[in-house]
Parts: C-alpha cells; structure tokens; sequence
C-alpha cells in the first residue's frame, strides 16, 4: 500500500507531500507534490513534472488552477 508525508515545501508554508509506491522493477510515476509560489500544484517523479488541481495523495485543491489549455 502506498505511503504519503505531509510536510512543508521550500515556500514558508506551502503545501508538500510525498509517497512511494512499491510497483516490482518499475519507477515511480509520481513522487511528489509541491506547492509553487504562485499557489500552483505541481506532481514529480524527479525527472517530470506536471500542473494539477487537486493532491493526489491528500486531495488538497491547488489555490492556483491549472489554465484549460488546446
């Protein structure tokens, strides 16, 4: 079962978790979630990253919404 940690990010206060998922020989999708200073979420695997709504590990809605792109 995957495992998360709700911490601080870099930013005073800013929204910071992390987990590991245990998928036998495969990396990690997703690593992290990491508050900008804009209040954008952004989700990591330390080689990628990409804008979200919502935490996938605690559900936490971004004050920053990702834009509706083409």
């Amino acid at each position: 079962m995957p495992s998360f940690v709700i911490s601080y990010g870099v930013n005073k206060g800013a929204h910071y978790c992390s987990g590991r998922t245990n998928w036998s020989g495969h990396g990690e999708a997703i690593s992290s979630c990491d508050e900008d200073t804009e209040g954008r979420f952004w989700v990591s695997n330390d080689e990628y990253a990409s804008q979200v709504a919502f935490c996938p590990y605690c559900g936490k809605k971004a004050p920053t919404q990702p834009e509706q792109g083409n």
